[in-house]
């Protein structure tokens, strides 16, 4: 919390993000001592995590701070974590060998033991994975994920044809169909949807080339949109065949499925991070962030799993591409409904995001002065608003004050944006009627432009044909830094 409170202050101060964080790897670099250089480097990688929404970097100062302490196993777990989220599996699974030899916690043991064993089993080594998964459901056999993936381990290989003739049957009874993979099954629930992820847990195994495979993982995902690990699996087939619409429809399949508030937010979260780690389009990755903004604000929800900070980096990204998302538009009053929710420092923030987007890219000078004024009050020498002080010729009227001698105008902006105190500013509901969304979806936009999100349909298909568009080049294998002693 102290380096989220230092990293805040900073961000009040200088223009280039990248400084702050530079200046505090130094900083953590500068220790002599190597036990507390990698907590420092720990605590630097969490805040590129959370506040901005930077995994690469976070990669970088998780794998140091574990080679400057090898006892620091939970900055490994971070850094495998994220290799995971990448899709890297075999890099999961050299990780994981290190977790599992270094850890001498009991109590994480059953949660070390799933992730090992499900390591092995996207790898396609479901005999790898067995004895894990099966280590994880004996430790807490009332935990109903890792008894899930257990029972999906459970068929004769020799005979996975009648394990998945026998997965359907349950199936066809459960659904009243003759065809379970045609039958409507939005919403039916979790049991549902774990026997669809059965069945396509042995095609994945035993033919994955098989046409039902897909299909089974979207039943699964209709069925329950929060079975992440259907999400997984499906996210990556589609991702790795070049199908990247169709993981975009699938995405927004499952948000469109949710009803919660908190789940749809943390989704949509989901689905940034996918297009930002795994897949590599920041385009699309600010699609979901844009939706998941204007849901966080319209909601007063912000802490759903990502963090409680994310949401100023993520409008941030928005408001620096904001001549190629094609919603521009819509970003000023996304950040007013933001700032009536959010404390006065991360308002500051905020507004000076807003500020400058108001001014450099619209030319409102009125309403960028709305933004500055509430920026001045904990932001007062920030080079934008000291630029637009000076572009405004604020500075003549204002010689005595740092604020630019606008009280009226932000007495007016007080008024149009209420502001909640600190204590009170973030996870708190509002009893009220949503107001209208000002998110622009590219797919209903009369003339999307070239950058924008492709249209999708409404329910990905079985057997989605190549799209036209290039694939995106693969990423150099990463390799872990790392002597091990």
């Amino acid at each position: 919390m102290e380096l989220t409170q230092r990293i805040k202050q900073r961000l009040r101060e200088v223009e280039d993000w990248n400084v702050v964080r530079d200046e505090l790897e130094t900083e953590a670099a500068s220790h002599a001592d190597k036990s507390e250089q990698s907590r420092a480097l720990y605590d630097l990688a969490r805040a590129c995590e959370s506040v901005f929404l930077d995994k690469a970097h976070a990669m970088t100062c998780y794998q140091q701070a574990f080679k400057c302490d090898q006892s620091n196993l939970t900055a490994l777990r971070h850094a495998r974590e994220i290799y995971q989220e990448m899709a890297h599996l075999e890099m999961v699974a050299r990780l994981m060998g290190l977790e599992l030899a270094r850890n001498t916690d009991a109590s994480i043991q059953p949660s070390l033991s799933y992730d090992f064993g499900m390591a092995m089993l996207n790898q396609r080594k479901i005999d790898e994975a067995k004895s894990h998964l099966e280590a994880a459901q004996s430790l807490e056999p009332s935990n109903e994920r890792y008894s899930d993936r257990f029972q999906e381990v459970l068929y004769d290989r020799g005979k996975w044809q009648l394990g998945l003739e026998n997965v359907m049957v349950q199936l066809r009874a459960l659904t009243g169909s003759d065809d379970p993979l045609g039958s409507d099954v939005v919403k039916r629930g979790h049991p549902l949807s774990a026997l669809f992820l059965r069945a396509a847990r042995i095609l994945q195994q035993e033919s994955p080339d098989d046409p039902k495979l897909l299909p089974c993982l979207f039943k699964s995902l209709d069925a329950d949109p929060s079975n992440d690990e259907a999400g997984y699996l499906a996210e990556t087939i589609l991702g790795n065949g070049g199908h990247l619409q169709h993981v975009q429809k699938l995405q927004d399949r499952r948000i469109a499925n949710t009803d919660a508030p908190e789940a749809k937010l943390a989704l949509m979260l989901a689905a940034a991070n996918v297009w930002h780690v795994r897949l590599n389009k920041p385009e699309m990755a600010d699609y979901f962030y844009h939706q998941a903004l204007d849901l966080a604000f319209n909601e007063a929800i912000v802490d759903v799993g990502w963090g409680s900070d994310w949401f100023l980096a993520a409008y941030r990204r928005l408001a620096q591409g904001a001549d190629e998302s094609g919603n521009a538009d819509s970003l000023v009053p996304l950040a007013e409904r933001g700032m009536s929710m959010l404390g006065e420092v991360d308002c500051s923030i905020l507004a000076l995001s807003a500020g400058e987007l108001a001014w450099k890219k619209f030319k409102d000078v009125d309403t960028a002065r709305r933004f500055f004024s509430r920026a001045a009050k904990l932001a007062p020498d920030h080079p934008q608003v000291v630029a637009f002080r000076r572009a405004e010729g604020l500075d003549d009227e204002a010689k005595t004050t740092k604020l630019p001698a606008m009280a009226p105008e932000a007495e007016v902006l007080t008024r149009e944006l209420p502001v909640a105190d600190d204590d009170d500013a973030v996870d708190v509901r509002v009893d009220e009627t949503p107001r209208r969304s000002t998110f622009v979806d590219p797919a209903s936009a009369a003339e999307p432009e070239p950058t924008r999100t492709p249209e999708v349909d409404a329910e990905p298909e079985a057997s989605p044909e190549p799209e036209p568009e290039p694939e995106p080049e693969p990423e150099p294998e990463p390799e872990l830094d790392v002597e091990v002693e």
